[in-house]
């Protein structure tokens, strides 16, 4: 992952680093806000067609909530490994990252079902939830990064 810089400034106005610098700064936070707003939209229908078709049961793991959180993080993590180097700023970013998967992925109905299965007395069940979505979480991510890598490798080798 790379690091986050200083915020750059144009004028008084800072600029999203998700955002081309030939845009001026107030109509490139509007526009990138509409990007991610309409990412955020379609990720949220995916994940309630997801869970539309895998409801979670009162009490029992939710299987639903935890298949969305990994895959939105190896697509996440792909996503950011192709696009990072030859997008850094690029509104495509913002679109996918921010918005569909921001919008798909979800830590608050994480926690919810987790206090939810406290709630009836599932602690170990709470517990094992809550760990293996962060811990499958990451190696979802790192899965994505190797699927994409390995992508790019194939590719560079096909296409000079």
């Amino acid at each position: 992952m790379e690091a986050v810089g200083p915020v750059e400034m144009v004028g008084h106005h800072p600029v999203d680093p998700e955002v081309n610098e030939d845009f001026p700064p107030r109509t490139s936070t509007l526009h990138i806000a509409v990007v991610i707003g309409i990412g955020g939209a379609i990720g949220a229908l995916g994940r309630y067609a997801i869970s539309f078709g895998l409801p979670d049961l009162p009490g029992k793991f939710p299987i639903g909530t935890f298949i969305v959180n990994c895959t939105g993080s190896v697509v996440l993590g792909a996503i950011l490994t192709l696009l990072s180097a030859d997008f850094p700023r690029h509104r495509s970013r913002a679109f996918l990252c921010t918005g569909v998967l921001g919008g798909y992925t979800t830590f608050s109905t994480l926690s919810v079902e987790t206090l939810d299965l406290l709630r009836v007395h599932h602690v170990v069940g709470a517990f094992v939830y809550m760990g293996a979505t962060v811990i499958a979480g990451l190696v979802s991510v790192v899965l994505g990064i190797g699927l994409a890598r390995s992508a790019k490798s194939v590719v560079s080798r096909i296409v000079p």
